[in-house]
């Protein structure tokens, strides 16, 4: 990380939790914090957005939505499960899936149309 994204905190882990990394990521037409946070199982680790507190977006009156890729509790969704590998995989990769998550959130929010295909649209 510190090669890659040195501007980005470590914030180690202790028993309750596991370490983390928290950062800025610059679309150049908004600026993002976000935590980035390795998982015990070594799953695909979370991705938190700090701010803005919410991506939901207003597309006019009464209509709010959530954008795509975006799970439940408000993480985003990066990748695939099975396209993180943690042998060969590092928390690099991540922020290098979510800098493009954000990148195509940026286009969203003017188009309402997301720009790539996700891993659901590519199983079809």
């Amino acid at each position: 990380m510190a090669m890659w994204f040195p501007t980005f905190i470590e914030a180690a882990g202790d028993h309750d939790s596991p370490p983390a990394w928290g950062g800025v990521i610059d679309t150049g037409k908004r600026k993002f914090s976000v935590l980035f946070m390795h998982r015990w199982d070594r799953g695909l680790p979370l991705v938190i957005p700090i701010t803005p507190e919410s991506l939901s977006r207003n597309f006019g009156y009464r209509d709010r939505k959530d954008p795509p890729h975006l799970y439940t509790s408000g993480n985003l969704c990066v990748a695939a499960q099975e396209d993180w590998d943690p042998e060969t995989d590092t928390m690099a990769t991540v922020v290098a899936w979510a800098a493009h998550w954000l990148a195509n959130y940026m286009e969203w929010t003017f188009t309402r149309k997301w720009p790539t295909e996700g891993y659901a649209s590519l199983a079809a």
